[in-house]
């Protein structure tokens, strides 16, 4: 595989356990709509999901057949290891990173993440806040990042620091001098609504089931331009946004 997905999913979560498995509309889990999101959408780019080696991720993996993708199971803790593992795997040279507690990843920022790297040399691109951050520490939601998995491998063989071996790709674009970066700047519309889609939490998921149950119903793209007016719409949901923004600091 020259270039694919993979999603990391597990269903140890320490602030919502098994959220992954979770009902999160009609009878699809957060997991399943991402697979069939990416499976519809990216025909010609294969899907890997990386869960864990640990028993509790058996309803991962079937999640993962259900929805006819590659599944491969690797460290709980060192996802970095997991990613790195999972690529020598299925031979995958190029990575774009998914987080399975994004409900609303974006199709048309995936689109243009996937044209703005393969168009550039670097070894890892993503967007980025107008103050400098890489959309994976941001709350939006929206974001994935891209990297080869030459430099997931040099990562791994120049840190076991816990934290980067948790968070996969800090290490690479905390180290500008060590690998090539591009970053592409995340749209003010986006910024300027500050809002929180990344589910780590019961609110968080109780906030997004509702949101994405409403577009669902009324035939509206899970793309930014829509969840945003919804949002803007439902006041409240914005104010409980602002408290788990506060309270869930990346």
């Amino acid at each position: 595989m020259d270039i694919a997905f993979i999603v990391q999913a597990r269903s140890g979560s320490t602030r919502l356990p098994n959220k992954m498995n979770m009902p999160f509309y009609e009878n699809q889990s957060i997991l399943d709509i991402i697979l069939n999101r990416l499976k519809t959408y990216f025909k010609d780019i294969p899907v890997i999901l990386a869960t864990t080696v640990n028993s509790k991720d058996d309803a991962i993996v079937e999640t993962g057949k259900r929805n006819q993708v590659e599944v491969f199971r690797g460290s709980e803790d060192n996802v970095l290891s997991r990613f790195v593992e999972a690529s020598k795997a299925f031979s995958v040279k190029h990575v774009i990173r998914i987080c399975a507690d994004n409900p609303f990843i974006s199709v048309k920022y995936l689109e243009e993440l996937i044209n703005f790297y393969q168009s550039q040399k670097v070894d890892y691109v993503s967007f980025i806040s107008e103050t400098g951050l890489p959309a994976m520490k941001t709350h939006y939601g929206f974001f994935a990042e891209i990297t080869s998995f030459k430099t997931l491998e040099i990562t791994s063989q120049k840190t076991q620091d816990p934290f980067y071996c948790e968070h996969v790709t800090n290490f690479i674009y905390g180290n500008p001098d060590m690998f090539s970066l591009n970053f592409i700047k995340i749209p003010s519309e986006i910024e300027k609504a500050n809002i929180r889609l990344t589910v780590d939490t019961l609110e968080d998921f109780t906030i997004c089931k509702a949101i994405y149950n409403y577009l669902m119903h009324h035939h509206l793209t899970v793309e930014p331009a829509s969840v945003i007016k919804y949002i803007n719409d439902n006041p409240d949901f914005l104010s409980m946004m602002k408290d788990q923004i506060n309270l869930n600091k990346k």
